[in-house]
């Protein structure tokens, strides 16, 4: 299908004179700019011409682009504890880090040129030294601070240069993709960016594509809950993309790929287009989706990047690799698919049932039995354990005679090792452990601890709200009449949001601006203040006489007692947001949707209006994961200063 640059006749900046703004109020572009760039992706003559010029003239090159960016960082709270000191990259997969995974397989689609985008850049780069100067070849870029999968990128725009280039999200394992006929069905389409899919599993896949009547990808969502039936294509991660979508991602500010700018280029009419890969590929974003995909490559036959290491590998039994640095008795068992990394001892009377990855220098101890398991390097597994279905961490150790199940163990010296209180909805099956000096202990509370919390802040709520709206009930008469003197409209403002585990309920606030602000609101995005789903200003010109004296003295928010009475809010907890609010980092809105909101909390104690998104992210995804009585105190006790230093200035 061809398009014409007139299909975007009625939101043309320039024909119209106003700035180029997106859905969520972020001003992209006012400048001639963005007029060239969307019509040089809409025209596929112009794309063609570029696409035979790069490749010497011919029809079709036998590889796709040169150039690739793997966006290696996020932690994803659905990966943590371990990612808390591992980054995802350097993941193990059949003893092999995920990197190289991506890098074998980039390297078979004849990628040239990799970038590689991530926080500890320094880390990737020492880790992977001797691979750097390989083919592919890699550069690492450091993301300073959380910019969002598409704000990422302009870390690595000089690096892309002026052709189409492949982009690769973090946790995306290629085993066998075929990607010839999607770079040109990219660029004979002329398409700004083209997302890769498969048809989704029962409907319910976590990236779900949805396609607008005309064929383009109007949107790609990740849903709280599954929505069968809703979409038939899967996202895979993987997307080729025209470099000329850089004038459409602000310079700073969070910025998604999925939930902003694919959306942004629909509404603009830029082609974005979905096309069906075959072939096999993994994704994970949670550890038990990390394990299945440790699992199914251990199946695979010794794949992909572990071919490059067999001459390293004997191996000694069908499906059993063996590094030869590595001692195994005669008198262990080992049943395949088996590696055993470098370095190892498995003494006799050890067994080990496939699949198992065993990664450099662990120890497994006479009598231990392990399977179906991951073990990264440094692991001891003491005589007599117990081992099934666990991912075991670096340097961790399992006692003598310790049945272990459907676990995660982290060496006590982990950050992730830090004892911490599980969320309610726990984002995989997993347990998590500590190994200390020998000993293996619980890292999160129990079932007990939990419910005690519950209670207690519970019965907190009750009395403190009940309290609170007796001794107010004189104030919230006065601002009442007062709100209904100064301007026209009701006085309580009430809007839906998302409670625990994604419930909604009316949230109540005295109304502190005109009846039409939301209307408004379009017309003054240009000023925003905050990045991420937030709208903040100053001085908003919505904002009635009583609504500045109600905002700044923190009353307006006086009727949620009433919610947090009724159980739908609690005194501490994060800000209670819409479900699209949320929807510009899943991983986030996972881990703040297993607790219940707040009348107050992290994001308004620790800056407010002065913190950038990925920080809000931070103090969310920290209160989810180590509240306790004694910070719900602090938290309140911080509020209560902040509201009395209103008053009084």
């Amino acid at each position: 299908m061809r398009y014409q640059t007139d299909n975007i006749t009625d939101t043309h900046p320039r024909r119209k004179g106003v700035e180029l703004l997106s859905a969520d109020g972020f001003v992209h572009a006012k400048s001639c700019s963005v007029c060239e760039a969307i019509e040089q992706i809409q025209l596929p003559q112009e794309a063609q011409a570029e696409h035979h010029r790069r490749h010497g003239g011919g029809r079709h090159s036998l590889t796709v682009t040169q150039k690739a960016v793997v966006l290696a960082g996020g932690t994803g709270s659905a990966l943590l504890p371990i990612t808390d000191s591992h980054p995802k990259s350097l993941f193990p997969l059949a003893n092999v880090p995920l990197l190289f995974h991506q890098a074998g397989f980039l390297r078979r689609c004849g990628v040239m040129d990799v970038g590689v985008v991530h926080p500890c850049a320094d880390r990737l780069r020492s880790a992977f030294d001797a691979e750097l100067t390989t083919v592919p070849r890699f550069r690492t870029f450091q993301e300073r601070v959380a910019q969002g999968t598409a704000g990422s990128l302009r870390y690595c725009r000089d690096f892309v240069g002026d052709s189409s280039f492949l982009l690769i999200d973090s946790g995306v394992v290629g085993l066998d993709l075929d990607l010839q006929e999607a770079e040109r069905f990219h660029t004979d389409q002329g398409a700004g960016i083209t997302v890769l899919v498969q048809p989704a599993d029962s409907g319910q896949s976590r990236d779900q594509v949805i396609e607008s009547r005309d064929g383009r990808v109007e949107s790609i969502s990740v849903p709280y809950a599954p929505e069968p039936g809703r979409a038939v294509l899967s996202s895979l991660g993987v997307y080729f993309i025209n470099p000329r979508v850089f004038e459409m991602i602000p310079q700073h500010g969070h910025f998604d790929l999925k939930e902003q700018l694919i959306p942004l280029l629909h509404r603009l009419g830029v082609p974005v287009f979905a096309y069906s890969v075959t072939g096999r590929a993994r994704r994970f974003t949670t550890l038990t989706e990390y394990f299945d995909t440790n699992r199914d490559l251990l199946l695979d036959n010794f794949p992909g990047p572990v071919q490059q290491r067999r001459s390293a590998y004997d191996e000694v039994a069908q499906g059993v690799w063996v590094a030869r640095s590595a001692t195994v008795s005669p008198k262990a068992r080992l049943i395949g698919p088996v590696v055993v990394g470098e370095n190892c001892r498995v003494e006799a009377g050890a067994s080990v049932v496939g699949p198992v990855s065993i990664g450099d220098g662990c120890s497994v101890m006479s009598g231990a039995s392990i399977s179906d398991s991951i073990l990264w390097s440094g692991v001891r597994v003491s005589a007599g354990a117990r081992v099934d279905r666990s991912i075991l961490c670096t340097r961790s150790v399992v006692p003598p005679g310790r049945k272990l199940s459907a676990g995660v163990v982290l060496e006590s010296g982990d950050p992730g090792g830090t004892p911490r209180l599980t969320p309610d909805t726990a984002p995989s099956s997993f347990t998590r452990f500590v190994s200390d000096n020998g000993r293996l202990t619980s890292a999160s509370r129990g079932a007990l601890a939990r419910a005690c919390y519950r209670v207690c802040k519970r019965l907190f709520d009750i009395v403190g709200s009940s309290l609170g709206l007796l001794l107010a009930l004189p104030l919230l008469a006065v601002a009442a009449i007062a709100i209904k003197a100064d301007s026209p409209g009701p006085v309580l403002f009430r809007q839906k949001r998302c409670g625990r585990g994604g419930r909604p309920f009316t949230m109540l606030k005295f109304r502190s601006m005109v009846q039409d602000a939301p209307q408004r609101q379009r017309e003054l995005m240009s000023r925003n203040e905050v990045d991420g789903p937030m709208f903040k200003m100053t001085h908003d010109p919505r904002v009635t006489r009583v609504g500045r004296v109600l905002r700044k003295t923190c009353i307006d928010e006086l009727p949620q007692l009433v919610n947090v009475l009724k159980g739908e809010l609690s005194f501490v907890g994060p800000r209670p947001l819409t479900m699209d609010e949320m929807r510009f980092a899943p991983a986030w809105r996972d881990m703040r949707l297993s607790v219940k909101p707040g009348m107050t909390g992290p994001w308004q104690v620790y800056g407010h209006t002065d913190l950038g998104f990925h920080e809000w992210i931070r103090h969310d995804t920290d209160y989810a994961r180590s509240r306790s009585m004694g910070r719900d105190m602090y938290i309140l006790l911080q509020t209560a200063r902040l509201v009395a230093r209103a008053f009084f200035t």
